[in-house]
């Protein structure tokens, strides 16, 4: 049954090929259906060389815009980079050696307030022992030696220490003993001083003959050099250790030791500082004896 239902399909499917081979064949009388029948043939064939050709490559896209954006936008924070690489440079240049001196100064301004503090507590002990001397008896103390102290000037920061030490060791050379400094001014920077042992005609003597053999040859002494070559190194400056004065001006440089008579005269030691050149007129003043110009004197190592 199966077998004869196929035969029948097959007999079927063979006849409407055959109906429609010939119908394809047949030629089409109306007019109206051939022209459909023509512009759709038409239409097929512009299709099918449409598919045939090949298809456009597609536009290219325009890239420059893009990479010139990122090079510009690349551009700025190298920029934005090297200025604040530059700010931090500028900073570090000019604050922090700023702070640095300035903690240096405080440094420096403690350590001397501690030395004077020492001092004082030295001083009030030798009072109270003397005190304590006289109450049993004893006869009463000798007078101290005293006498003043000077050094200031127009001095860079970076100089005042170096001058500061220079002049308490040259003291210390000659037999004195800081028993009070009184840092003071800006500008005209000083320190004045309270110096104790050696007695001033004791002090006369000794710098007399300083004076002597700076006026023979380069000084002898090498706390004598290093307070010179102190002074030497600012534009103006002065010192003085009771009876002997040092004076430098702009190519000058002069030695003196006044009578003991001229110390008496009551003076803001600021008055020297304020006004070297009045303090090297009066050095011109004195005797041979008691002046030297150093101003032709240069200085050496102090190892020399």
């Amino acid at each position: 049954m199966t077998t004869v239902v196929l035969i029948l399909l097959c007999l079927a499917i063979a006849g409407r090929e055959l109906y429609l081979a010939f119908d394809r064949r047949r030629p089409v009388t109306d007019p109206v259906a051939a022209a459909e029948i023509a512009a759709l043939r038409g239409r097929v064939t512009e299709l099918e060389a449409a598919l045939e050709q090949p298809a456009p490559a597609p536009a290219p896209v325009d890239v420059e815009p893009v990479e010139r954006r990122l090079a510009e936008a690349e551009a700025a924070l190298r920029a934005a980079d090297a200025r604040i690489t530059s700010l931090v440079e500028q900073v570090n240049e000019r604050l922090v050696p700023e702070v640095n001196d300035r903690l240096a100064e405080q440094r420096d301004l403690a350590d001397r307030l501690a030395a004077d503090v020492a001092r004082l507590r030295r001083q009030v002990r030798r009072r109270l022992e003397d005190a304590v001397a006289a109450s049993l008896g004893a006869g009463p103390a000798e007078p101290v030696n005293m006498v003043h102290g000077l050094v200031g000037g127009r001095v860079p920061a970076d100089r005042r220490t170096p001058l500061t030490e220079a002049y308490e060791g040259c003291a210390a050379a000659f037999g004195l003993q800081v028993e009070l400094a009184e840092p003071g001014g800006e500008r005209r920077w000083h320190t004045r001083y309270f110096l104790s042992g050696a007695g001033p005609r004791e002090l006369e003597r000794d710098f007399l003959g300083m004076l002597c053999e700076l006026r023979e040859g380069a000084p002898q002494r090498r706390a004598v050099r290093a307070l010179l070559t102190g002074l030497h190194g600012v534009q103006e400056g002065v010192a003085q250790i009771g009876p002997l004065y040092v004076v430098r001006l702009p190519q000058v440089l002069l030695c003196g030791v006044p009578p003991l008579a001229e110390l008496l005269r009551r003076e803001q030691p600021a008055a020297a500082v304020r006004d070297p050149r009045a303090v090297a007129d009066r050095l011109r003043e004195l005797p041979r004896d008691r002046l030297c110009d150093l101003s032709d004197w240069r200085p050496r190592p102090l190892g020399a």
